[in-house]
This record gives C-alpha cells, sequence and structure tokens, in this order.
C-alpha cells in the first residue's frame, strides 16, 4: 500500500484512504534520489527512522533510569521477534521515532517541538492522536500536578489532534469524506 501511494497517490475507490499520509509521502520525496526505486528509498527511510528512535529512546529511558537500563531498553526492542517491522516498508519505524521524540522533548520542556512531533505522529497513524494523554501528564508533573501553573504552553501538547485533523481535512477537501 505505501509504495502504492507514493507512486499513485491517493484513490477513493480502494482503500488506500486507510494509511496515514507522512510515511508515503516521505516514501515519493526520496524514490527520485534512488532512480525511481522505492522500494530502497522506503527502506532506507525505516532504518533511518529505526536508528533515531533508538538513540531517543535510550535517551529518554536514560532520564530516568540511568544509561544500563537504557541500553537494555533498546537491545530488548532491537531483538524483539515484530522488530523485523522497524526495517520494512511499513511506517512503524516512523512512527516509533515521532512518538519518542515528542516524549523526550516533552520530558526536555521544549513543548512546541514536542506538540509538533505529535502532530507529524498522528500524520502517521492514527494512534498519535493518543500522544495528548502522555504529553499531558508530562506537562502537569512538570507543573507539580498544580493546575495554576499551567501556561498556554500547555495548549502546543494538543497539536497531535491538529495532525489527524489535518489528514481529515484533505480527505474532505479530495474526497468528499473526511471519515474515507
Amino acid at each position: 500500500w505505501y509504495l502504492q501511494i507514493a507512486h499513485f497517490g491517493y484513490s477513493a475507490a480502494d482503500s488506500s484512504t486507510a494509511f496515514f499520509p507522512l510515511y508515503p509521502l516521505l516514501v515519493a520525496l526520496l524514490g527520485p534520489a534512488f532512480g525511481g526505486n522505492f522500494v530502497v528509498a522506503g527502506i532506507i527511510i525505516s532504518l533511518a527512522c529505526c536508528l533515531g528512535a533508538f538513540v531517543l529512546l535510550y535517551k529518554l529511558v536514560e532520564i530516568d533510569f540511568g544509561g544500563k537500563v537504557a541500553r537494555r531498553t533498546v537491545l530488548y526492542l532491537a531483538v524483539f521477534p515484530t522488530s523485523f517491522f522497524f526495517q520494512t516498508i511499513y511506517s512503524e519505524s516512523l512512527f516509533l521515532l515521532l512518538s519518542v521524540g515528542a516524549l523526550y522533548l516533552a520530558r526536555r520542556r521544549k513543548y512546541l517541538f514536542a506538540g509538533l512531533l505529535g502532530a507529524l505522529a498522528a500524520l502517521t497513524r492514527s494512534e498519535g492522536i493518543i500522544l495528548i494523554l502522555p504529553l499531558a501528564l508530562i506537562y502537569l508533573k512538570d507543573k507539580n500536578w498544580s493546575w495554576r501553573r499551567v501556561r498556554g504552553e500547555g495548549l502546543f501538547l494538543l497539536l497531535p489532534a491538529a495532525g489527524l485533523a489535518a489528514w481529515m481535512l484533505y480527505l474532505g477537501v479530495h474526497f468528499g469524506d473526511a471519515l474515507l
């Protein structure tokens, strides 16, 4: 599906609109750099995102648990049998990179960038909108669970909803059905 979308775009006649746009867009953009070989482009994107996700996961876990636990966390994820999907032409590695990146940036109090990565995650997979919950919890914990300390910067953490809304707007404009 991702290769078909990268080559030909979306169609209302098939089920292609079930696949969110960021990964096939990246494949379509990188494909010409490899002589139009979208398979190589997809694998390179997945591998690069997988590597980036492992690095960010290490940094995220290290914040609370130290380097030893962070190394084991990345190792266990890397050797888990389903990690195979991080290396194929699927959106899993991109989604993992964006999700872990959003959480890491929220822990670093970079809420705008955390929200932006959350929006990109929501443009990668529908589950990206759920990032609003852990991002909000990280923010509230940073504010010592006091609603009085909440500021406008906290609104950035709602940006994953904007990613989903953008995809629905595209579907509504181009196909006449935002839920297609």
